[in-house]
């Protein structure tokens, strides 16, 4: 299947939050509106890839990235914080900066294909 153009589903500016858990709440929110995924899913599932992985690539950009059986096109979004944020980063540096991409899971392997393409727009 060839990769079709990267294009985002949602841009947002100033999302609110003083900490991880405050901003994750309020993207799992936006994020729940525009897609067939519930807020409490998405909010775990952005809560587990921060306990478990490093999600900023650096310069104050973080990157939450997941399959969905719920979807059939790509979700991918660029949210603008208010202000940084101390997301786990690979620079250390603080977050105001993040993209999400959720693919439906039959685009397992185009996923990494996006998320390549995704990232390095912003580096």
């Amino acid at each position: 299947m060839p990769l079709q153009e990267l294009r985002f589903t949602d841009i947002h500016y100033g999302i609110k939050g003083d900490n991880p858990a405050q901003v994750t709440k309020n993207l799992s929110g936006l994020i729940a509106r525009s897609t067939p995924i519930t807020r409490l899913e998405c909010q775990l599932r952005m809560e587990g890839l921060q306990k478990t992985s490093i999600v900023g690539i650096g310069d104050g950009v973080a990157v939450l990235d997941w399959v969905s059986e719920k979807l059939t096109s790509p979700y991918l979004a660029c949210y603008k914080l208010d202000s940084f944020i101390n997301f786990p980063a690979l620079d250390d540096k603080a977050i105001d900066i993040v993209l999400v991409l959720v693919s439906p899971e039959q685009l397992g392997p185009i996923h990494l294909q996006y998320l390549t393409r995704m990232t390095r727009l912003f580096r």
